[in-house]
């Protein structure tokens, strides 16, 4: 445990003197970016996938409005369940369609195989994503997603298709914003043994700053799993 403390102070003073990187070709129009958040809990979809803090990396590269990128999350504590994703998007016109491959595995060789594909057997969980997001003037955000591959199946083996869908909405107040969000199961299946809320709550985002030309971004979340009876209060560092 005290590993996990010091390690998570390491990254936090890290972070104050990391700054992601972007840089646009403009030859080829390509935009990379890398950067990472710290999170004191993993929470996916109203989904616990972490009791201790995360560390969660990410690289994109972009041209035009496609985009195609990997996002990972790492425990900081004892816990060996450990995810890397992959992605690939088109955004036109504020709507956004996207395919996400989701791997979780247990981070001891040789318990995974990555280049398992099978559908029995498979750790990869592939999703189907349509998200619209609104102008300034109507910053609202609407998310439909469909598991359509992977470990989402039934006692007879067949897909389940669980499907999800999720509306906020982007308050600003000052430099402060207020994000209320409500996601909600359509299907027995991933999420729960039943359809109903499962992500509701309230998400404040604001920055540290460190001096006039470094701030850090902060967030906290207050979410709700109502078909869970599950309350978490999540705090995020983007470094």
């Amino acid at each position: 445990m005290k590993k996990s403390y010091i390690l998570l102070l390491l990254v936090l003073a890290i972070g104050f003197n990391f700054k992601a990187f972007s840089q646009e070709d403009e030859k080829s129009g390509w935009e990379p970016s890398v950067g990472a958040d710290l999170v004191s809990r993993y929470i996916w979809r109203g989904l616990a996938s972490s009791k201790t803090p995360a560390l969660q990396p990410y690289l994109d590269v972009s041209n035009g409005g496609f985009s195609i990128g990997t996002w990972a999350s790492y425990t900081l504590g004892e816990e060996l369940i450990q995810e890397v994703d992959l992605y690939l998007s088109y955004t036109i016109s504020g709507f956004t369609v996207m395919v996400t491959d989701y791997f979780a595995y247990e981070d001891t060789l040789p318990s995974f195989d990555y280049f398992n594909f099978s559908s029995g057997s498979t750790s990869h969980l592939l999703d189907a994503q349509l998200i619209y997001e609104g102008p300034e003037s109507f910053p609202v955000k609407a998310t439909i997603s469909t598991l359509f591959f992977g470990p989402d199946k039934n006692a007879a083996g067949n897909n389940n298709y669980s499907t999800y869908i999720e509306l906020a909405y982007n308050f600003n107040i000052n430099d402060f914003s207020i994000i209320p969000f409500a996601g909600y199961s359509l299907n027995e299946g991933y999420y729960n043994t039943k359809a109903g809320f499962i992500n509701c709550g309230l998400t404040g985002e604001s920055e540290i700053n460190i001096n006039e030309n470094f701030a850090i971004p902060i967030a906290v979340s207050f979410i709700t799993n109502p078909l869970d009876k599950n309350v978490f209060v999540v705090l995020m560092l983007s470094l």
